[in-house]
C-alpha cells in the first residue's frame, strides 16, 4: 500500500503557506493597491467627467433659453417696426395723394379759367369771323 510520510506532507503544506503569504505580501498587496488607487482615480475622472457633462447641459441649455428669449425679442421688435412701416407708407400715401387731387383740382380750376377765357375770346370773335364768312360767300 502507499507509504504517506507525514512529516512531507507537513513540511509541503508549511512551504505552500508560506509561499501564500509571502506572495500575498509581495505581490498581491502591492496589486490590489495599486488597483483600488487606479479605481479611485477612474471614479474621480468619471465623477468629474460627469461633473463636466452636465455644466456642459446647463451651459447649453442657459444659451438655447438665451437665444429663444433674444429671437422672441428680435421678432416682437421686427413686428413692431413693421407695423411702424405700413403705418407710416398708409401716412405718406394718404399725403401723397392728397397733395396729387389738390394739383388736380387746381389744374381743372386753371384749364376751366383758361377755357371760359378762351370762350369770351371766341365770342369776341364770333362775330368778326361771322362777317368774314358772310363776305367770302356773297363775294
Amino acid at each position: 500500500m502507499l507509504d504517506i510520510d507525514f512529516a512531507a506532507v507537513a513540511i509541503v503544506f508549511l512551504l505552500v503557506w508560506v509561499l501564500v503569504f509571502v506572495l500575498k505580501r509581495v505581490f498581491f498587496t502591492p496589486v490590489d493597491r495599486a488597483r483600488s488607487r487606479r479605481q479611485a482615480l477612474l471614479g474621480g475622472d468619471k465623477d468629474a467627467f460627469r461633473n463636466a457633462v452636465a455644466v456642459y447641459e446647463n451651459s447649453v441649455q442657459t444659451i438655447e433659453t438665451t437665444l429663444k428669449s433674444a429671437r422672441s425679442a428680435a421678432d416682437t421688435i421686427q413686428a413692431g417696426l413693421e407695423a411702424q412701416a405700413l403705418q407710416e407708407k398708409g401716412r405718406i400715401v394718404s399725403s401723397t395723394t392728397g397733395e396729387y387731387r389738390s394739383q388736380v383740382l387746381k389744374a381743372r380750376q386753371e384749364l376751366d379759367e383758361e377755357v371760359k377765357g378762351l370762350k369770351k375770346e371766341l365770342e369776341a370773335q364770333v362775330d368778326a369771323f361771322a362777317e368774314n364768312i358772310e363776305k367770302r360767300l356773297l363775294d
